[in-house]
């Protein structure tokens, strides 16, 4: 996640310089890289806390029901449920196929035209 928040905060400040925006406008532009980014990391955030629980159950009953739910997934069927989304196929596609680019270009587009708006 530190490394994609370093790419979306140069990317979005390098299109701030591109585009003719002086440094006055740095403050707004981190308001929108925090929106930006807030979800994404919350959603990264939430998938560790599940697989804190899901690597580090204690010996027991809920242990062994974990082993025999792994071995027995199918890892590559994307219609069958899993309680840990470590298993999700569909999850797992739109968490690591993520265009971190491509939501900092759109981001920042939105705010672009929002500022031009604003000044016009």
């Amino acid at each position: 996640m530190a490394v994609e928040d370093g790419v979306v905060l140069g990317r979005l400040l390098g299109q701030l310089c591109e585009c003719g925006y002086d440094n006055t406008h740095i403050s707004d532009l981190l308001k929108v890289y925090e929106t930006l980014r807030k979800q994404r990391n919350v959603t990264v955030r939430k998938l560790a806390e599940g697989n804190g629980q899901l690597y580090h159950m204690v010996d027991g009953p809920e242990q062994q029901k974990r082993d025999r739910m792994l071995g027995e997934h199918d890892w590559w069927d994307d219609k069958r449920s899993f309680p840990w989304v470590f298993g999700d196929l569909p999850y797992l596609h739109e968490l690591y196929g993520f265009d971190t680019l491509k939501s900092a270009d759109e981001a920042f587009a939105r705010w672009c035209d929002g500022s031009a708006a604003a000044t016009a």
